[in-house]
């Protein structure tokens, strides 16, 4: 009967484990899938600050070019 006992024992602390693996590795997948939606948003708004460079710097060579000036009232 004891070995019976400790056998139980042995599975409900398996089971233990296993939960607690099974939730861990759940919030890991979740931490990972923040920082790959941080990574995702940090690269788009890379892409958008380079659009607006380059367009900056266009209209600075354009305005240079056409000898135009910007006065500032």
């Amino acid at each position: 009967m004891e070995s019976d006992s400790a056998r139980s024992e042995q599975v409900v602390e398996a089971y233990k484990r296993h939960k607690l693996a099974v939730g861990a590795l759940r919030r890991m997948r979740e931490l990972v899938h923040g920082f790959e939606q941080d990574r995702a948003v940090d690269a788009r708004l890379a892409r958008i600050g380079v659009a607006l460079i380059l367009v900056v710097l266009a209209t600075a060579a354009w305005l240079y070019i056409s000898g135009d000036s910007i006065t500032l009232p």
